[in-house]
């Protein structure tokens, strides 16, 4: 397994930490980055198997489905 960046390692650590379920743009928020580019980190992070994403129930946010639970 490649070693994971600074990135994926912060995002990791609040994911684990993170009690309860949180939209893709709260992860962004918490971590100071943009909701696309901490997409593709948790995307990455899911295709080594470190975190399962999960859909936990849905809210319609400017047309998109937002909440997604992650374990």
């Amino acid at each position: 397994m490649n070693a994971l960046t600074e990135k994926s390692l912060a995002a990791l650590e609040f994911v684990r930490g993170y009690e309860g379920d949180i939209t893709l743009d709260g992860i962004a928020a918490e971590l100071g980055v943009e909701a696309k580019s901490i997409n593709g980190t948790l995307v990455a992070l899911q295709r080594k198997k470190l975190i399962e994403r999960i859909e936990a129930g849905t809210e319609i946010v400017n047309g998109k489905a937002k909440v997604i639970k992650y374990i």
